[in-house]
């Protein structure tokens, strides 16, 4: 076999393996609505919703398996054909599994929507950038005959106390004053710092002292902006009134030039 031989032999192998890699994943079910909140305070009641679609692009008869880190939740699940409903279950649980989804029934489900009600859990651990998130919803399919599996979506939440948000709201005010203070041409170093420090203490829980520190950065950042244009109005304020002197001097010398001109005429 000569090399050209072997070079394009190659290359359809390396194409073939391509295709059956996007054959094995293009089959996924469609997610086609998802109604899940991107945030809510900690310990309030929520409910998310995903709706899904092409559910035997996969497997003919499989389950759906549900994880959330949602407390006291109850999971319904309900099939549809277009718009009639076929069937629905309640399930409670962080972790669920449902069957039912079977392209061989008498009533053959072609959409099912999932929905789950809960308590928005506890933050373990704060953090500004990125902010903290738990899982909403995370959904799997699960083949009936061997338990082969293939994701369907996984949906995040952030979640917040009334003292975390303000904390985050205090941090955010004072990162976007000191951005504009510095676009100023202000010198915001001091302000960077306190504002470091109100991230360090929001990532600890400390929401008390992330609010001050935030405050005093933007207050920082506020003055130092005030001075920049202080300065630079003095600054433009000295260059025009040194045009003027200028202006006048080239006058008067101009003047006495025409006066001496006439004198000598005179004379």
């Amino acid at each position: 076999m000569n090399l050209n031989r072997y070079s394009k032999l190659t290359t359809l192998l390396v194409v073939g393996c391509l295709l059956l890699a996007t054959v094995g994943l293009a089959g996924a079910v469609t997610v086609t609505s998802e109604d899940v909140p991107d945030e809510a305070e900690v310990e309030s009641e929520m409910s998310a919703t995903v709706e899904i679609d092409d559910l035997y692009d996969d497997y003919d008869e499989w389950a759906v398996d549900g994880e959330t880190e949602l407390n006291n939740v109850t999971w319904t699940i309900t099939y549809y054909d277009g718009d009639t409903q076929i069937d629905e279950h309640q399930i409670d649980g962080q972790e669920i599994r449902q069957d039912g989804i079977d392209r061989s029934l008498d009533e053959e489900p072609r959409q099912i929507e999932v929905s789950l009600t809960g308590e928005v859990p506890e933050v373990e651990q704060y953090s500004y950038e990125p902010r903290q998130e738990f899982t909403a919803m995370n959904l799997t399919q699960v083949r009936s005959d061997d338990g082969a599996t293939e994701d369907i979506g996984s949906w995040s939440t952030h979640h917040y106390t009334a003292n975390s948000s303000e904390a985050r709201t205090a941090i955010d005010d004072a990162s976007a004053a000191i951005d504009e203070a510095r676009d100023s041409g202000a010198d915001v170093d001091r302000a960077e710092s306190d504002l470091q420090n109100a991230i360090d203490f929001y990532n600890d829980g400390n929401f008390e002292s992330a609010i001050s520190n935030a405050e005093q950065a933007q207050s920082e950042a506020e003055d130092a902006q005030s001075s920049a244009e202080q300065r630079d109005l003095l600054l433009y304020g000295g260059v025009g009134l040194v045009g003027l002197l200028l202006v006048a001097g080239l006058g008067f010398l101009l003047y006495k030039r025409q006066q001496g001109d006439d004198y000598d005429k005179l004379g």
